[in-house]
């Protein structure tokens, strides 16, 4: 999740929300190069590919299966966002398409539950779903509204910071989770037919993962809440971060395991459940305000692999207290978003048109996980 800036590198910014304001931190190229230099050590990742010729913030990316991945683009001066597909093993990329025809939002979720289908929503509360093997736009929809409004005639209003994230579990299902404590689920065939639940009317959701149609987990603040977006009002609430900060991505490769990040650079694994047990691990022990955390994805439940602003991946076993391997992916450049495909390769992309390709490529039974 980013926009573009052109002096000074933006290194994240998370969707605003209510009563919160999005964290964007710019480093000098100097910081930037001691940031580098610091890394642990150069890990099994592809050289950069250029993806998108003109060099352009990628907001988000999603790979369902092991040939293909789709990433954003974030929305040029004259409005418009596209997306591009690419060969997961090549890196070879078609040229963009628009999806989002005059769209001038910052801040974009991306979700593709199959090859042939992806859905994409936008901070103003829009959805889209497109086929990425042609580019073909297949519905779209008002999913939210900008707060408090929550009526047809509010899509014209100025823009609340409304959609936060989106997981789409199979092509039938996807719930997003809004900045007004707002929960929509609904058939990526009809976006504007969204049921909305008010779940927190003071809440502020940022991100969430669903391992099956049936449950999914935001975060809010330090909780994690766990729900049947059937029935979104029955939350189980878990306290994950109660004294280091805010949560903000999440991957769950399973129905009993999830892993969120930190501000403060840690990854907690938990179960879940209620009585679920919580594990804390800091994955990123740089100094604050050097490296930020973007994005995590865990194509198994002893695999996950989170993305910083610094070019680097950090690589580990959830279920383990062992510190996680740092590998440099890149120099000088912010990795954006991660997202591992069904035999668990991982794909991560930049801020100026770039992907990369780990060279993992042990099967898992675990599905596409993508970062949130």
């Amino acid at each position: 999740m980013g926009v573009p800036w052109t002096s000074g590198r933006l290194l994240r910014q998370r969707p605003r929300v209510p009563g919160a304001c999005a964290r964007v931190s710019i480093l000098s190229a100097a910081v930037l190069a001691l940031a580098g230099a610091a890394a642990q050590a150069v890990g099994p990742w592809s050289s950069p590919a250029t993806i998108d010729r003109a060099g352009k913030w990628l907001v988000a990316v999603s790979c369902p299966s092991v040939t293909r991945c789709v990433a954003i683009e974030s929305a040029g001066p004259s409005g418009g966002t596209r997306e591009i597909t690419f060969n997961a093993s090549t890196l070879r990329a078609s040229a963009p398409r628009t999806v989002f025809p005059r769209a001038h939002y910052a801040r974009f979720s991306l979700a593709c539950p199959a090859a042939n289908r992806c859905v994409l929503v936008a901070e103003g509360g829009r959805g889209v779903t497109f086929d990425p093997g042609s580019g073909r736009v297949i519905a779209g929809g008002q999913i939210t509204y900008p707060y408090p409004c929550d009526q047809p005639t509010c899509a014209d209003a100025p823009v609340g910071d409304t959609l936060a994230a989106l997981a789409c579990p199979s092509v039938h299902r996807c719930t997003a989770v809004a900045g007004d404590g707002v929960v929509a689920t609904f058939n990526p065939a009809a976006p504007g037919g969204a049921k909305r639940t008010t779940v927190d009317p003071n809440g502020a959701f940022i991100a969430v993962a669903c391992p099956s149609p049936h449950q999914c987990t935001a975060l809010e603040g330090a909780a994690a809440l766990t729900f049947n977006p059937s029935s979104p009002s029955n939350m189980a609430s878990t306290v994950l971060e109660p004294d280091r900060g805010d949560l903000f991505s999440i991957a769950c490769p399973s129905l009993t395991q999830c892993t969120a990040l930190t501000d403060s650079g840690d990854a907690i694994t938990f179960n879940p459940a209620p009585t679920g047990s919580t594990q804390r691990v800091t994955i990123d022990a740089s100094p604050p305000g050097i490296a930020l955390l973007t994005g995590i994805a865990c194509p198994s439940t002893q695999r996950c692999v989170a993305v910083d602003n610094q070019g680097r991946a950090l690589v580990g076993d959830p279920q383990s207290t062992a510190p996680w391997t740092v590998q440099q992916v890149t120099h000088g450049q912010a990795l954006t978003a991660v997202s591992c495909s069904p035999t668990a390769r991982c794909i991560a992309v930049d801020n100026v048109g770039e992907a990369f390709r780990d060279h993992a490529t042990k099967a898992t039974r675990s599905g596409v996980r993508h970062t949130a």
